[in-house]
């Protein structure tokens, strides 16, 4: 808009009128006031809406007429969508639309314009999530627990649960925080770190947490942190417990193994199998490879010339496979189930002996999210061998006896890196045992959102009483809703824009 005073243009804005406004207040009051009735909604770029997009401090100059010296204004500036275009002619009424491009020359607006770039790159997010959190908002608000990864792609996640529910806390994965995610979480979550595997496995404090919900609760689970205590839980609860949604494999064989010793008492929705994972998997088998490729170089190695080893072709170990072939690299693997073997044969891996491997590998990647290796395993392990895990250590390796028999190093020049040395052999360890692809905090782009999309449906699905008990997964015409958001959200926006 024309500033009369400056004679320039500036983006909309005014000063305070009443003192309960706040900043956000006073910029939609003034956007509506240019506007009119056009429909518009306030993007924030951070938990708590009243925090601005940017803050612009600049002088302004002395003015005789108004008897004011040269002073400072501090411009809150908050981003707001419209929902359709809206013709501003500036002949008739000094408004005008500004390329962001012509935006960015100018000196007030040059940091903003990057800030206004990544928004418009997040807003699809938003708008997926938005989109798919819809049905759950419409429904009588209940509570729930989210176990996450706190990494940097699981803010639009975390706000769409916000928006639906009640939430009582996160308890965060232990192995894949990063720490300005946790910092800022902290300022509008309940942030639980102390609630690892084997205190919920004890169940007291848990109930504890659990006992401060208001109604009826959901929880929301990666890696079967609550299949220890779900009949715990059932008879605390009663019917406030709902169920459970879980996300990974590795957590639909612990809800698998429960019920086979005593059927699940609420339903548990995994996602671990549904086909709209399957991208997911793919990408993390990816950026595993990636991962481990770049600690491999730290140290001076090439995975080319190394001989790699594979345990698990479930989804993420072929894809481990698929990528090492794409590089040359022919791995060997094992899967104690036989189907799989002779999947890896027919798609070109070698598949020897699991002792071969344990022996002979100059990398190991174990997928199988079932402690696939043991202290003897390590005994027998080639020295210099490489051990990449896919997920956390606990579910993948027992590192129980290790400290016992084995001294242990950080490896200069490498991050990430141990080495474990005995009287008879030595190997690396990397990242500790955990995933190795939360080095580089796991980066899956969009089709990470599409999983987590059906977790919130899934939710809506528990909550609608559509769901019985068991271990159970989502009706694939719930699935395709998910899948139509998910292309009007990422795919449709992108083909409108090409025209």
């Amino acid at each position: 808009m024309k500033h009369v005073g400056l004679d320039a243009f500036y983006q909309p804005g005014g000063h305070f009128e009443k003192p309960e406004e706040t900043p956000r207040a006073v910029a939609h009051r003034h956007l509506s006031a240019a506007l009119g009735n056009s429909s518009f909604t306030h993007f924030s770029t951070d938990y708590d809406p009243d925090v601005p997009i940017d803050i612009d401090t600049h002088p302004i100059p002395a003015c005789g007429e108004l008897q004011e010296e040269q002073h400072y204004h501090h411009d809150f500036r908050y981003l707001f969508f419209l929902d359709e275009t809206v013709p501003l002619k500036q002949s008739e009424d000094g408004k005008r639309w500004e390329n962001l491009n012509e935006l960015s020359r100018r000196e007030t607006f040059k940091k903003l314009v990057p800030k206004i770039l990544q928004a418009q790159e997040e807003h699809q997010t938003r708008s997926f999530f938005d989109d798919v959190s819809r049905p759950l908002r419409e429904l009588p608000r209940v509570s729930c627990v989210t176990v996450a990864h706190l990494i940097p792609d699981v803010f639009p996640y975390l706000r769409a649960i916000n928006g639906s529910f009640n939430p009582i806390a996160i308890i965060p994965k232990q192995n894949s925080i990063v720490d300005k995610v946790k910092q800022q979480l902290e300022r509008s979550w309940n942030i639980r770190g102390d609630l690892k595997r084997e205190v919920i496995a004890n169940g007291n404090q848990f109930g504890d947490l659990l006992s401060t919900a208001e109604g009826k609760f959901v929880l929301f689970d990666i890696g079967g942190y609550f299949s220890p205590v779900v009949h715990k839980l059932a008879k605390l609860m009663g019917n406030r417990f709902v169920g459970i949604v879980e996300d990974t494999e590795n957590g639909h064989q612990k809800y698998l193994k429960v019920a086979e010793k005593d059927p699940l008492p609420v339903p548990v929705i995994s996602v671990a199998r549904s086909p709209l994972k399957d991208n997911e998997d793919f990408l993390v088998g990816q950026s595993i490879l990636f991962s481990a490729d770049f600690v491999l170089r730290q140290v001076g190695q090439l995975i080319q010339y190394l001989q790699c080893g594979i345990f698990g072709y479930g989804k993420i170990g072929s894809s481990i496979a698929h990528h090492l072939l794409l590089r040359g690299v022919k791995p060997w693997v094992y899967d104690d189930k036989p189907i799989p073997r002779a999947r890896a044969v027919n798609q070109l891996c070698n598949a020897p002996p699991r002792d071969y491997i344990i022996k002979n590998a100059d990398v190991i990647f174990s997928a199988t999210g079932n402690q696939a290796l043991k202290i003897l395993d390590f005994r027998a392990l080639k020295s210099g061998c490489f051990v990449v895990s896919v997920t956390s250590s606990e579910d993948e390796m027992d590192l129980t006896f290790l400290e016992g028999e084995y001294t242990s190093e950080e490896v200069q020049g490498a991050d990430h890196v141990t080495k474990w040395s005995s009287f008879t052999n030595f190997f690396y360890l990397v990242n500790k045992g955990n995933a190795v692809n939360f080095i580089h905090n796991a980066v899956l782009g969009d089709a990470i959102h599409l999983v987590r999309g059906e977790m919130l449906h899934a939710a809506y699905y528990l909550l609608s009483g559509r769901a019985q008990p068991g271990l159970i997964e989502l009706p694939k015409e719930e699935r395709e809703q998910v899948v139509a958001k998910w292309l009007r959200a990422f795919v449709d926006q992108r083909n409108s824009a090409l025209g």
